[in-house]
């Protein structure tokens, strides 16, 4: 982990799982405990209790996986999205969906 504002993270295990841990509720909960500000240190962030089920770790990984997935699908009917081809609503009133 890299300090002050550098927003980055390396792990030796599943970086989706640990994804999936630090964008949870329970984590933000405790984060608006350890740092009532916006800004997260790396002592903060390294002392929230991360215990690794090694059964249950992929399971994880993977429903962070497809919610990635779906959020991508969901930002690229944006027409902002530099990968959006129509939006799904109009196809839907064309009949094509």
């Amino acid at each position: 982990m890299f300090t002050d504002a550098s927003v980055a993270a390396t792990c030796a295990g599943d970086l989706d799982s640990v994804l999936g841990f630090v964008n949870s509720s329970t984590v933000d909960h405790m984060m608006a405990a350890l740092a009532p500000t916006l800004n997260f240190e790396v002592g903060q962030i390294r002392s929230l209790p991360w215990l690794v089920d090694h059964h249950d770790e992929e399971s994880l990984a993977h429903t962070v996986r497809q919610l990635k997935n779906n959020s991508a699908t969901d930002w690229n009917t944006s027409e902002v999205s530099w990968d959006f081809e129509n939006n799904p609503l109009v196809a839907l009133a064309r009949g094509r969906v």
